[in-house]
């Protein structure tokens, strides 16, 4: 059975236990480790906010006609009732 530790600290608090410790303590507990895996994240430098005004673009679904009436058919095809 394979165990995320993030699932784990759904139910206990193990935020500030290392996995050595983690599996020592399943294993005094009769659990059998197997195997264990750190996975870490493999990004970094990542920044979550606004880009520079230059980036941003409209959509045209969103242009008021008569500007895009052509594409706005082609993405909202006509619906019988």
């Amino acid at each position: 059975m394979k165990v995320l530790k993030s699932w784990l600290n759904d139910w206990v608090d193990i935020d500030k236990i290392n996995g050595d410790e983690l599996s020592l303590a399943l294993e005094s507990l009769g659990f059998e480790i197997e195997s264990r895996i750190d996975i870490k994240p493999n990004y970094k430098n990542i920044v979550v906010g606004d880009g520079p005004d230059e980036f941003y673009t409209t959509m045209f679904i969103a242009e008021d006609p008569p500007i895009h009436d052509v594409q706005l058919r082609a993405a909202q095809p006509p619906v019988a009732p």
